[in-house]
Parts: C-alpha cells; structure tokens; sequence
C-alpha cells in the first residue's frame, strides 16, 4: 500500500510511483560516507555530488533527488521498463538550466553499458527566486533498464510500467500475472489547514479517498485540543471517499498563533499527517496577516509585490530599487510595539523600513540584512517611536512578510493619497489644461487647498472637500495676447490636518514668437529639412515627438538655422531608459562638429527644458546622438534662407555586386543631381534599392588637398527586411566616405570604395561602387545599358540580382538581369 498527500498521482496495478523516500541517507555523497539505500530495483553509478534535499519535496512530500553539478558520469538506473515513463523535475536554481538525458542500458556486475539515447530535456531558465516543476514523459518501445543523466536539477515522483517481457520484473513468456492482494490505498486532499486569521470558531472539511481494493479504516487524533476533530474514526470502501471536519475552538484572547497536527493512522500502510494552524487577532491592535491573497484595504504596493500563500511577496529589480508596500496609517502610543514576520528569499536582501510621522517625509527607521535566505519567517519588533499618526513602507527585495500586529489603526484620520506629476503642456497657443486627481486613504473628511503661484496658471477648484471617493482639480494655463516665452508655476497641493504633508509640482509652458523658428513633430514624420546620420529606424516619429532608440554614432540633424550675437534656442527632452546621456553637438559655417552640451539621467523621466545660448554669430546645424531620449518643442533662432544651388552633372563607377554564386562587375556612365549649398555638398547618388538617394556631405576644413567628408552610414532603404546604408571603407572597417576635388578636370574622386552596406555601424557587403568619378562634362560612356531604351517585344525575363524572377508589373528602380545581361531600371 501507498499514500500520496495531496497528490493526483496513484499506484495502479501496472504503473509503479518512486518519490525516492528509501534515499534517506544520500545518494553517493561526494563530501561524506553516506551509505546509499537505493529503491528496490533501481541502481546508480558514480554519482558525484548528487543528494537528497528533505526541503525540496513534490507530490509524495518524500525528499527529491539533485543533482546541482553539470556531471556527465553521475547515472540513476531504473528498474526494466517498457513504453512511457514521466517525472517531474525543476532548475535547481533560477541561475542554471536544468536538463536530463535517458539512455537504454544494460547494468551487469557493476558495469553500466549505455545504449541509444531516449530522450532528453532541458528547462529554460526562469525569472522566479524559486523555479517550478515541470512534468516530462519519455518512452521506450523496447524493453530496457534506462540510465537517466541529472544535471543541475531535482528530480521527483518517477511513474513507469514495469516490463511484462524479457528481463522485465513482470514475469515472462505466456505465464499469467498472480493476482494483487486486496488492499486499501488512503489519498488525503491536503496536507494543510490553515484557518488564517479568526475572531470566532472555524472549520474545515478534509476528504479522505480509498483508491485501493479493499476497505480502509483510519482513526484521527489531534494533539491540541484546541483543534478538534469531527470524527474520530472512518470507514472507507474501496473506491469510495469520505469526509471528516477540523474546527479550530476559539478561545478569547488567546491572541497570536495557534497550531495542532492532525494525524491519520490506517489500517494498512504509512500515517499521514495534516498541520493546522490559527491566528487570533486581538480586536483592540491592529492586524493583518494577508490571507486575502490581494492587496489589503488601505494599503499601497508597487508592481514588485504579489499576494499569495497569505504572504506578501517582494521582489528585487536592479532598474527599480524603492517600490514600496505602505501601510494604512496607524496611532502609536508612547511605549506602544508593532510585530511582524519576514523571511528572506534570495541572497543579500535588505529589509529596508520608512515612517512618515503626522503626514511629514518618510525616513528610514529600521533595515534588517540576511546575506543568505532563510527557510523559516523571523519576528521584528518595531518599538521606540514618539506618539503620533504614522504610516509604515518597505522597500522591495527578495524577502516576505507577514502577520502584522501592533498599534492601532487611525480610523478617524484623514490621509491624502496624491501623485504629483509635472504639468509640461509644452508649446501652447490656445488655453490648455490638466487633469489632478486626489483621493483620501482615511475614514475622516480631507480638506485640501490647492494653489498656483502663477496667475497664468489657474487651479479649479482651490479646496476640495473629500471623504470616500476621490475627488480632481483642474490646472489650466492661458496664452497672453503679444506675450511670447517660457512661463513656469509652482502648484501647491496641502491638507489641512497636517501642512507639513503638501505636495508641489512644477506647471510649465510656452508661447511662441511667430519671427522665431519652431518644430514640435506634430507632423510624425521626419520633418523638411531635418537629416538622420546613422540607422533610420532608430528614430520614430509619433506622438508629436522625436524618439530614439540607442545606437552609436547615430545622430538627427537640425536644418541651417541663423544665430544672432545674444539669441538662445530652447528645446524639450526626457530620457525613456536608465543611463541615458543628452549630448548635444554643433556645426558652424560648415565647421568641425563640437559638443555644445551634455547632460547624464540616471532613470526615466518627464520632459525638462533645455538652453542653446552663447553662440557666436553664425549659421548653425545642431545634432542629437541616439542614446534612448524623446525630443519636442524646438524654439529661437530663425531658419536659414535655401541658399542651395542645384546642376545636373555626370557620373561614372564600376559596381560589384554577387548573383548566381558570381561576382560581377559593370560600368556605367549616367547623369546626376548634385546640390551645393556653402560648404554642404549633396550628391543624388545611384543604387540599385531605388534608384537615387541623396548622400550629404560637408566641405573639409583643414591642411591638404580639398575634399568633401560624407559622413558613414547614410540610409538608402530597405532591400527585402534589410536596412541598407552608403558607408566607405578603410580596408578592415567602415569609414567616412571621402570625395577630393581636382580642379583641373572639374571632378570629385573617391579613391576607395562607396559600401551599400546591411548596418550602418558593421561590416555587411551588400554590394559596392568603385573608381567613382563625379564630373561637371559627360565621360566616355560605358557599361551598363538603361532597359529603359528596350522595347516590350525585345524585353526578356527579368530577374534580382538574388536570382529571383520579377514580373514586369513589379518592376521598380534598380538594377536586374535581362538575357544575362546587367540592366538598370531608373
């Protein structure tokens, strides 16, 4: 006969469930001699630094087995089996990854054999401090002993079917299967009762199941008559189930917590046993012990706690190390003490605890530190505080807690629950305004007076009067006719119980000047003028703002704007991840590129105004590295007059580009636009993406010949999912792409090689220009012929230079193979 505690998993007459209770004394320890005791049937070899853990159980409550070492020599060897097994097994910590390999074997005088490989397993890691268990099944179609190789995991409950053939623990051959012995089987529904916290009697039903053959009889004692039981005996027919009930007898003022354990003794197998547990909470103190598995009325918590298992649950996350669990508020006498339980769940766990006193700042009045988790919860005294209204908050790590008691709860106190969020109503040219909600945690009437230092910006109402449900203000800011710049307020936000617990938060907006220039992406889209140095997608445009995603080297350009002696440009921006910078960089006359400011965030924010001032008098580009921030509301200076001139020249090049498993290289002579405009140069240079994309450039200020510097990783388009940029190279990397000037013939020469590239940042050919030659006259023509001149009649298939067959309807800008020749599509 067997029991299972609380478990769905049965002996039947074919299957057979090992929980590995006979490993009592360890599994060939590797740091002591422990003898081994194996299951009957089963074996092991060699089995490094493999035990047994009573504190990590599953469904038998039995010790599982570990194995917290990678080890490719440490085998458990199952009895002979046949068709499917199934286990459970779980990462041995959250750090590795579990896995389990099963081998056909043979296990002669000490000699294991392994054979074909079953199966195997492995468990992704999991974010939980504790990870689960997960149920697994292999299978065999012969019948074999299997070698299971544990690694890093624990390893529990193994169901099977004994083999019925050759070498099989069921008989052989044609020989009939004696029939089983009639005998019971008990399955109890639980292992624990827990009444949580009670002010009168309570009880509980428990369902005792007979999954045997025979009649099974089970008396029931317990061993705090405080805790009583229903029925002191009960019958159970074979497959049949029944009930009994445990009632907890209160007793007044027996506070704190109360416990028995419930024992069932059958008439044949192993004695089972239920722990019961009470908690009397003394109605004159303050208690809260979780058991509603949610968040307790007038608390708050922050994203990092859970309630389950009648416990509070923190976790630790490295980017959010103060999210608070906070208590309702609560008198506290002089002399008065406040207990509660917490256990630590991970390794270096901080126990941080804040008050705030009649409503003032939260300081720290206590931290609890384990270097190691703990397996049982401990009892922290709270004591030596001045008489007051207090509230409580612990900041999230590893730890629980639990069965809070002390105090009194300020039933009459008025709390304000009030979240401060800057008003940034940004550009504005017509009234705007903002919604502030505040709502009261106490069971008193709130007043609370709100104020605005800044009569442009109006509060309504200035008092609210609240007692259950929240109530909201309104701030407003409205633009004075003739009255341009940046204006800012402070909002006051105090109850009246208690003045030193107001909260301000800053208003702020701005009224543009219609003579200065302004650019608040309303738009979404990358506004005229505007340029993007580096990956493309790493800017979106939504929401009426600039977003950036990190990449280095990627920067969005302003265009020309004319600075004045004196003249400042103010902008918005706000950091969308921690270990943001803002860098900010200039460009005068043309110039060499300077930082002009740069600010480090530490976390996420709201929007903060930014200065450009202190310039000297000139024509500027400005430019904002990709670095995870959002930018809005660019105003001052004025826009630069389009001074561009544009000619139509002529270019020649040799492209390389690989099709069919060969590389191949064509000329071409064709015309193309070129933009001058002071010392910016723009070329509308060919690919074969989609034609023409313009690549930007600026003139070279400095000793040697005269060039134009036409920054790497210039966006081009996409080729199927593909990013494609212009790049240069250095030979080993990517390089700035280089144009020198010969007067003498009137042409621009790019002495290496033009890179249509799959990044803007690594190496990655898609294809390449070389001998590149941008002259003011038409050059000899060469190379690739336009299908343009080609007819309907004489076209042939065409194909991309991936091989692939394009219909004609599909057909855009670029370059194909037509009759096995190179065409291009302009």
């Amino acid at each position: 006969m067997s029991v299972l505690l609380g478990s769905s998993l049965t002996a039947s007459a074919d299957t057979v469930t090992e929980g590995f209770d006979s490993f009592k004394a360890g599994w060939n320890s590797g740091y002591t001699d422990w003898e081994i005791i194996m299951p009957e049937g089963w074996d092991c070899v060699d089995a490094n630094r493999a035990y047994t853990s009573d504190k990590d159980t599953y469904k038998t409550k039995a010790p599982s087995v570990c194995s917290d070492t990678n080890n490719s020599s440490s085998y458990l060897i199952t009895p002979t089996l046949k068709g499917d097994f199934s286990f459970y097994m779980r990462n041995y910590t959250k750090n590795y990854q579990a896995t389990i390999t099963a081998y056909a074997c043979t296990y002669e005088g000490g000699t294991l054999t392994l054979g074909t490989q079953l199966d195997s397993k492995t468990l992704a890691k999991t974010t939980g401090s504790k990870p689960d268990w997960e149920n697994v099944t292999f299978n065999t179609t012969n019948a074999t002993r299997v070698a299971l190789l544990i690694s890093r995991a624990y390893f529990d409950d193994f169901t099977y079917t004994p083999s019925e053939d050759e070498g099989g623990g069921g008989g052989g051959g044609d020989t009939p299967e004696p029939q089983p012995d009639p005998v019971p089987v008990m399955v109890v529904t639980t292992t624990t009762v827990n009444f949580g916290s009670v002010t009168a009697n309570a009880t509980q039903d428990v369902t005792i199941s007979n999954t045997g053959n025979a009649e099974l009889t089970v008396a029931i004692a317990s061993d705090n008559a405080d805790f009583t039981v229903s029925k002191a005996n009960v019958t159970v027919a074979a497959g049949a189930t029944e009930t009994f009930a445990i009632t907890y007898q209160y007793q007044a003022e027996a506070y704190g917590p109360h416990t028995a354990t419930i024992t069932l003794t059958p008439n044949a197998g192993e004695v089972a046993t239920i722990a019961a547990s009470a908690y009397v909470r003394n109605p004159n103190a303050w208690t809260e012990d979780f058991s509603g598995n949610q968040l307790p009325v007038g608390w708050t918590a922050g994203e990092h706690w859970t309630f389950t298992d009648g416990v509070a649950h923190s976790s630790y996350d490295y980017y959010v190390s103060n999210d608070y669990l906070t208590t309702p508020a609560l008198l506290v006498a002089d002399g008065e003490v406040m207990t509660f339980k917490y256990k630590a769940t991970g390794i270096y766990v901080d126990i941080k605890i804040q008050a705030s006193k009649d409503g003032g700042e939260f300081t720290q009045v206590a931290k609890i530190s384990k270097d190691a988790a703990m397996s049982d919860f401990e009892v922290y005294i709270l004591s030596g505080l001045a008489a007051g209204t207090y509230k409580f908050r612990f900041a999230n790590d590893n730890y629980d807690l639990d069965d809070f008691e002390g105090f009194k709860l300020d039933a009459d106190a008025p709390q304000m629950e009030f979240t401060a969020e800057d008003f940034v109503a940004g550009k504005v040219t017509e009234t705007v305004s903002k919604t502030y909600t505040v709502s009261n945690s106490g069971t008193g009437t709130l007043t609370v007076n709100i104020v605005s230092d800044n009569e442009q910006f109006a509060v309504s109402p200035a008092q609210l009067e609240i007692t259950n449900e929240a109530k909201q203000f309104t701030v407003s800011f409205t633009p004075q006719e003739g009255v341009y710049g940046k204006f800012q307020a402070n909002i006051t936000v105090t109850p009246t119980y208690n003045e030193a617990a107001a909260v301000t938060f800053k208003a702020s907006a701005q009224v543009a000047d219609p003579e200065q220039w302004t650019e608040d992406f309303s738009d979404n889209q990358l506004p005229e003028g505007w340029n993007i140095i580096g990956s493309v997608s790493k800017w979106s445009f939504a929401d009426g703002e600039a977003s950036a995603t990190y990449e280095p080297g990627g920067w969005l350009v302003t265009p020309k704007l004319v600075v004045a002696d004196g003249q400042a440009m103010t902008f918005q921006a706000r950091s969308k991840q921690y270990g943001t910078d803002l860098i900010v960089q200039y460009q005068k006359d043309g110039g060499e590129w300077t930082e002009q400011q740069k600010h480090a965030y530490e976390g996420t924010t709201s929007y903060e105004t930014f200065t450009i001032e202190g310039l000297e008098a000139g024509t500027y580009r400005f430019r904002f590295a990709t670095e995870n921030l959002a930018l809005d509301n660019f105003e001052g200076f004025k826009l630069a007059p389009n001074s561009a001139v544009k000619e139509t020249w002529w270019i020649s090049y040799s492209f390389t580009y690989q099709t069919g498993g060969q590389e191949i290289t064509d000329s071409d002579v064709e015309q193309m636009e070129i933009e001058f405009d002071g010392n910016d140069l723009s070329f509308n240079f060919p690919n074969p993406i989609n034609g023409n994309t313009w690549m930007h450039g600026s003139k070279y200020i400095g000793e040697g010949p005269e060039a134009y510097i036409f920054p790497s990783g210039q966006y081009i388009g996409k080729y199927g999912s593909d990013d494609i940029y212009y790049c240069g190279s250095n030979g080993s990397g990517l390089a700035d792409m280089v144009f020198y000037w010969d007067e003498e013939k009137s042409a621009y020469y790019n002495f290496e090689h033009v890179l249509l590239n799959i990044s803007a940042t690594t190496p990655n050919v898609l294809a390449y220009f070389s001998e590149v030659a941008i002259t003011k006259e038409k050059p000899e023509s060469t190379g690739i012929s336009d299908v343009r001149r080609k007819t309907e009649d004489d076209r042939g298939d065409f194909y991309d230079l991936q091989g692939r067959k394009v219909a004609n309807g599909q057909l855009k800008p670029g370059l194909y193979i037509v009759n096995g020749e190179k065409v291009m599509i302009k």
